[in-house]
């Protein structure tokens, strides 16, 4: 699992690009938001989290293609920080 940070909508966001997918980015935001789960919003706060956090990370984007189509962005589409 990779962590980035990426500019949408004039926010910073924390993303997680898809295994097995080099042009797939997760946004955790939003992820979060349509999953009712409260994630970090940056790589600090995964950090700060520890296992348990990328625990549930991996868990939601392993979900997220079919549970959430709208976290679902493009790398080349995004402005990584």
């Amino acid at each position: 699992m990779k962590l980035l940070m990426f500019q949408a909508d004039g926010e910073r966001r924390l993303g997680v690009l898809r295994d097995g997918a080099d042009d797939e980015v997760v946004d955790v935001a939003q992820l979060s938001s349509d999953s009712n789960a409260e994630m970090p919003r940056d790589i600090l706060g995964v950090i700060d989290g520890g296992d348990a956090v990328l625990n549930r990370l991996r868990e939601l984007t392993a979900s997220s293609r079919a549970a959430s189509a709208t976290a679902n962005r493009r790398l080349s589409d995004l402005r990584i920080l």
